[in-house]
């Protein structure tokens, strides 16, 4: 939907490819909720009408995406422009929906992917080329005993 942008793949919501052609977008909207790095909880209102701190508009900004009762919630990084406060709060909010909505984190954060995830993955992507998973497990196996070199590299700080 967006000029010059690609796809590859398949992205799977209980074996359906949510890209398939007779895929509604709005039913996978209502499906999936989003929150990104910036949160940006009332978009027609400066930051000062805002009056809320960063923690506090990402939260809310959490809040908003669950309203629709998601099966997934989908979170880009999060806690990227957080004070470590606000970045606690986050993660607790994480731990207390973990029962009642898959959530699935980016981040850069190894520390962070290693507190919150029961699960992990690692993608790499190479100059020009698409990303691709590199590995994928449990987070304890993924960090403390990874299969693929170019993972221990990573999680240990060698690289990245």
């Amino acid at each position: 939907m967006i000029k010059g942008a690609q796809l590859a793949g398949e992205v799977l919501l209980d074996g359906r490819d949510i890209y398939d052609p007779g895929t509604r977008p709005a039913a996978v909207r209502r499906r999936i909720g989003m929150v990104f790095r910036k949160p940006n909880p009332f978009p027609a209102m400066s930051i000062y009408d805002n009056a809320l701190s960063g923690g506090q508009q990402q939260r809310l900004c959490i809040a908003r995406s669950l309203a629709v009762s998601p099966d997934v919630l989908l979170m880009d990084e999060p806690c990227s422009a957080l004070d470590p406060t606000s970045t606690r709060r986050i993660e607790e909010t994480i731990r207390e929906l973990e029962n009642q909505v898959t959530i699935v984190i980016v981040t850069h954060n190894m520390q962070q992917a290693q507190r919150v995830s029961k699960n992990c993955a690692f993608f790499l992507a190479a100059e020009n080329t698409p990303g691709h998973i590199v590995e994928t497990g449990p987070t304890e196996q993924v960090f403390e005993s990874p299969i693929d070199p170019r993972t221990a590299d990573y999680v240990h700080g060698r690289f990245g």
